[in-house]
């Protein structure tokens, strides 16, 4: 008996303890404010509809938010590869300038170097292109790469022919 008893007795008392505690309101805590700089607050939900309408607008407004993220990245990108482009741009016509005086010995390989730097130019040309219409991010970002990448080698290239020019 003794300890059928002992057994019941913290249930009891758990049963009792839960009785006497009334159930947590929910706390009421106002709409929180737009944050600084947001240019159309969404309107509090009242229904179904306004639910619908107010996770339109958040998309919308994450949507023009990204556009605008990658907008600045791509204007970044597009300045500083201008940059560097203008630059190797004017080392290449001193070196076509510089042609007629290649050494006989040398000529072919000159040309045969100019001509490859005309295609990366050209690659250059189109992959600067791809970079100004790139939409998103990721476009950006691999378009800048690609890039980079391309800038590399005419660098490269151009100080190869450039060594040409050079008496031994």
């Amino acid at each position: 008996m003794k300890k059928s008893f002992l057994a019941v007795l913290p249930l009891a008392l758990f049963s009792v303890i839960g009785c006497d505690e009334k159930p947590a309101a929910k706390p009421t805590t106002p709409a929180k404010p737009a944050p600084t700089g947001a240019s159309n607050p969404a309107p509090a939900p009242t229904g179904g509809a306004s639910l619908l309408d107010n996770a339109k607008d958040k998309a919308a407004a994450a949507t023009n938010s990204t556009a605008a993220s990658a907008t600045t990245l791509r204007e970044q990108a597009v300045a500083a590869i201008s940059t560097k482009y203008d630059a190797i741009k004017q080392q290449i016509t001193g070196l076509k300038d510089k042609a007629p005086t290649v050494p006989a010995l040398t000529k072919s390989t000159y040309d045969s170097a100019m001509t490859t730097i005309d295609g990366y130019v050209k690659e250059a040309e189109a992959k600067l292109a791809e970079l100004k219409a790139a939409a998103s991010g990721d476009t950006v970002t691999k378009a800048k790469e690609a890039l980079d990448g391309i800038i590399t080698k005419i660098t490269d290239a151009v100080a190869n022919a450039q060594k040409m020019l050079m008496p031994k």
